[in-house]
């Protein structure tokens, strides 16, 4: 839980420490009788929803307020006319792992808000963030996101058949592993990568087992997302694969950078930094 969440594994110790002494309150009085009490699997379902419950309502009414105090505030939870961004998946969300420094929070609304107003219906759609507590704290898998001034973002798609883009919807549930790999005569970074032994640069791929895809990369307006995050003062690089940086016509933008073979792949997001 600490892993995956930063403060899950404070909040498992917190409840158990709850949980023995409700155990002790209740012991034999008639609830402590009560069949499902008694059964284990009955006691592991009421341990599970007491440590989610538990953990649902610090995640959302304590942390936030004290990770602002230390300078990391949340992304929004859904998209709204003044700032319209959203999370892939609330599960990122759940898991504390969508915090950022009020810089980076400006620098998104700014980005957002600029784009909305040639398409009112457009959203930025984020992956992975950061933790909301501790310079240096590992989000895993990640690398580098460790200090609030780093976020992912999923491309813009469309429809294969009917060409029609959609904004504010990733391809896949976590928005990582359907990349939008090299094409005949493109650089193949990946390849080159897995040559030379990393293996891990293109595990999230091979993992995901989605087969059949609906929507492609919208070339178009993927391309002006990225550039309207790469003219933004704050911005100080992104992570894009060399193939895409080439296809969507980008080789002289020098804050898009190549990431390294010790990284994963980033031909299904973008990665950015201020």
């Amino acid at each position: 839980m600490t892993v995956l969440t930063q403060v899950g594994g404070v909040v498992w110790l917190f409840y158990l420490i709850i949980a023995n002494r409700t155990r002790i309150f209740f012991r034999g009085k008639k609830i402590a009788q009560h069949p499902i009490v008694k059964s284990r699997i009955g006691r592991i379902a009421l341990h599970f929803l007491g440590f989610f419950a538990l953990y649902t309502l610090i995640t959302f009414l304590i942390v936030p307020p004290l990770a602002k105090a230390s300078g990391r505030i949340p992304l929004e939870l859904k998209a709204s006319e003044n700032f319209p961004l959203k999370p892939n998946n609330r599960l990122f969300c759940l898991a504390n792992r969508h915090y950022v420094t009020p810089r980076m929070y400006a620098t998104l609304k700014d980005i957002s808000n600029d784009l909305k107003t040639n398409y009112s219906d457009f959203q930025i759609v984020y992956l992975d963030a950061n933790f909301p507590f501790f310079d240096g704290f590992p989000l895993l898998p990640h690398l580098s996101h460790n200090d609030g001034r780093k976020l992912d973002i999923a491309f813009i798609y469309k429809d294969i058949e009917t060409n029609q883009v959609s904004f504010g919807k990733s391809i896949s549930n976590l928005g990582y592993g359907i990349c939008e790999s090299p094409q005949k005569g493109e650089y193949d970074q990946a390849k080159i990568c897995a040559e030379k032994g990393f293996w891990m640069y293109s595990f999230l791929q091979k993992i995901n087992t989605r087969k059949k895809r609906k929507t492609t990369l919208d070339e178009v307006h993927t391309k002006q997302l990225i550039r309207k995050i790469i003219r933004h003062k704050n911005v100080k690089k992104i992570f894009l694969e060399p193939h895409l940086k080439t296809r969507l016509g980008l080789q002289k933008e020098s804050k898009i950078r190549f990431h390294g073979c010790h990284a994963v792949r980033h031909d299904d997001h973008i990665h950015i930094e201020i």
